[in-house]
């Protein structure tokens, strides 16, 4: 969180191969992941796709930078309020968003015009330019993390501004224009439904609830919800669940 424009970050450097959740993803028959940084920056960084089996992460590597991942909404507008810096609106995001792209895309002109004309000098080397070029090109696709519908239309307005290849990540609320999604061909990769893996444990647990969801109930809050919210038998099963608008704000998990 001290700069909100970090497309230079990789992920593989933040990824711990011994870490428990690799184990129990290849015990659920998981051999591969796409592993983003976080969502507190409007660009967070490099996703790579990697094995979920290894002990040295550049060995686990799949297709490393995969996307970039963008954010949008609450994520970075919550992170940044509480140090008074900007992003603190949907706007502000937007547009840092846009700089960076526009100024990496000139960065890439100016990089292509001095190796056609060896008169003008080449731009100073900028490592966020250079991550961003790779997206630019289309060579790597936009990755953009939003949940409420107007956030979804930010990416696409985004995207084809700069007519990048971009997926929508959760997309929570896609579901109320699913035909101008349609429209649009958008791409969206939602879920995965916490519910259907815990029916089954459901039935025969006395608790009434599988461990992973004991383990995470706010995210299982989450995922057992309807549009308005938890459902009346997600409240029985989480004990100590309060209603409480952190755990749930309508379109925006907090989670």
């Amino acid at each position: 969180m001290g700069d909100p424009i970090t497309p230079q970050l990789r992920a593989i450097d933040g990824i711990n191969p011994m870490d428990r959740s690799f184990q129990e993803a290849l015990e659920a028959g998981v051999t591969t992941v796409a592993v983003a940084p976080g969502s507190a920056n409007p660009i967070g960084g490099q996703i790579a796709a990697i094995h979920t089996w290894g002990r040295r992460i550049d060995d686990m590597v799949v297709k490393a930078p995969l996307a970039m991942k963008f954010a949008l909404g609450e994520n970075p507008k919550s992170c940044y309020h509480d140090r008074d810096e900007t992003p603190v609106t949907r706007m502000a995001t937007a547009a840092m968003i846009r700089q960076a792209l526009f100024e990496a895309r000139a960065y890439g002109e100016k990089q292509a015009a001095a190796r056609e004309n060896p008169e003008p000098d080449p731009p100073e080397f900028d490592m966020k330019h250079e991550a961003l070029l790779p997206v630019l090109r289309r060579e790597i696709q936009a990755h953009f993390h939003a949940h409420r519908l107007d956030d979804v239309f930010t990416a696409i307005r985004i995207a084809k501004e700069f007519d990048l290849d971009y997926v929508i990540v959760h997309g929570t609320e896609s579901y109320l224009a699913a035909d101008l999604m349609a429209e649009e061909g958008a791409r969206i990769v939602t879920g995965p439904n916490l519910l259907d893996r815990c029916k089954p444990a459901i039935r025969r647990r006395p608790s009434g609830i599988c461990p992973s969801a004991r383990r995470w109930p706010k995210r299982a809050a989450w995922a057992m919800t309807t549009p308005s919210g938890p459902s009346p038998s997600i409240r029985r099963r989480l004990p100590g669940w309060t209603g409480s608008s952190v755990l749930w704000s309508r379109g925006n998990p907090r989670i």
